[in-house]
């Protein structure tokens, strides 16, 4: 049902789409400092594949939109299995208790939530 609201309203679905690209481009330039140029590279591979994919529409559209979202997906799934794997090994240190805490699993779902709404919410090609 939310798919179906956000399809309807393009121009507010393209914004969401935009602003779910704001905290991969925090965490990128995080690496950036560090010295990983690999993260940015990744994210703007990322944002350009969506750009061009919404600017021509139809099946590059679909195609782009559902690229991102399952790059979400994987994203929010890699970042529950690490907190998983932390539970269930009983590591106990500072560090990752301080990481590990409910914004990450909020943020984690949100993620998830929202690469699965993009999902379905991926225009259908429109038939000729």
């Amino acid at each position: 049902m939310t798919a179906f609201r956000l399809k309807r309203n393009r121009d507010l679905f393209a914004w969401i789409v935009a602003l779910s690209f704001v905290p991969f481009a925090v965490k990128a330039v995080d690496y950036l400092l560090i010295g990983s140029l690999v993260p940015l590279l990744v994210l703007v591979l990322l944002a350009v594949l969506v750009a061009v994919g919404w600017r021509f529409g139809g099946a590059a559209q679909r195609r782009a939109l559902r690229t991102w979202a399952v790059a979400m997906i994987l994203w929010a799934l890699a970042r529950l299995g690490l907190l998983a794997m932390f539970e269930l090994t009983g590591i106990t240190e500072a560090a990752i208790e301080a990481s590990f805490g409910t914004g990450y699993v909020l943020v984690s779902l949100a993620f998830l939530a929202l690469g699965v709404t993009f999902y379905r919410a991926a225009p259908a090609p429109s038939a000729r």
